[in-house]
C-alpha cells in the first residue's frame, strides 16, 4: 500500500498520518510505502510520527519504506540522525519493489 503525503508533516498533521496507518493495520495492511515527494516541510514532530509508524508496522511483522523525499526533507533526516533508521528509496517503483522483497535484499 502506498500513501502519498502532501504539504507539511508537522505537529498538526502527524497525528493524522499515524491514524491513517493504524487504520490500514486494522484492515490487515502491514507493508506501507510513504510518498514524501509532496512534503515541503518536515518538523521534529513529523519525524517522530514516522518513527512511530515504523514501529507500529514492525511490531506486527510489517514494514515501512519511504520514497521521494526532497533535498530539504532528506536534510532533516540527516540532522535528526534518523536517515539510517529508515529505508528510503528515490522513487515509487523502487519502494514498491522493496516492499515485495524480504528486508535486506
Amino acid at each position: 500500500m502506498v500513501l502519498s503525503l502532501v504539504g507539511s508533516l508537522d505537529f498538526e498533521s502527524s497525528a493524522m498520518v499515524t491514524q491513517e496507518v493504524k487504520d490500514l493495520i486494522g484492515e490487515g495492511v502491514l507493508n506501507v510505502g510513504l510518498d514524501l515527494s509532496g512534503i515541503g516541510f518536515l518538523s521534529s514532530s513529523g519525524v517522530a510520527a514516522l518513527v512511530r509508524v515504523k514501529r507500529l508496522l514492525e511490531d506486527r511483522g510489517g514494514r515501512l519504506v519511504l520514497f521521494g523525499p526532497s533535498d530539504e526533507v532528506r536534510m532533516v533526516f540527516q540532522l535528526t540522525r534518523v536517515v539510517e533508521y529508515f529505508e528510503i528509496h528515490p522513487d515509487e517503483a523502487r519502494a514498491v519493489d522493496a516492499l515485495s522483497s524480504p528486508p535486506g535484499e
